[in-house]
């Protein structure tokens, strides 16, 4: 895959983000409880559900520093509940990412 492909502003700020959280998500996954693992996991969904419907309509393109804290949000998910994968996928579509950049820099960012 060539460089074209790939959106390295937002990879950046993704692996700004996720590196040191990821440790962090990794220690709670060892310390803490299953049930508030998966409380915590339904609340977030629950969460995301109701932005997704009672959130702004109009959205203009998502951030770039944003994924500042996408990284770091996902990244400490992930390293809790294994793979939040599809859950990532609105912030790099609206971004405005699409075909093979969307495809490369989202492959990137779960590497990272």
């Amino acid at each position: 895959m060539s460089s074209g492909a790939l959106n390295w502003r937002v990879i950046r700020y993704f692996a700004l983000g996720s590196v040191q959280i990821a440790f962090l998500g990794a220690y709670l996954f060892s310390r803490a409880p299953i049930s508030l693992l998966l409380r915590a996991m339904g609340a977030f969904l629950l969460a995301t559900v109701v932005f997704r419907w009672f959130g702004k309509k109009k959205v203009s393109r998502f951030p770039v520093t944003g994924f500042f804290g996408v990284g770091a949000g996902f990244s400490f998910l992930s390293a809790i509940v294994g793979s939040v994968g599809p859950l990532i996928v609105p912030f790099f579509t609206g971004h405005g990412l699409v075909k093979s950049t969307f495809i490369g820099t989202e492959a990137l960012c779960t590497v990272v």
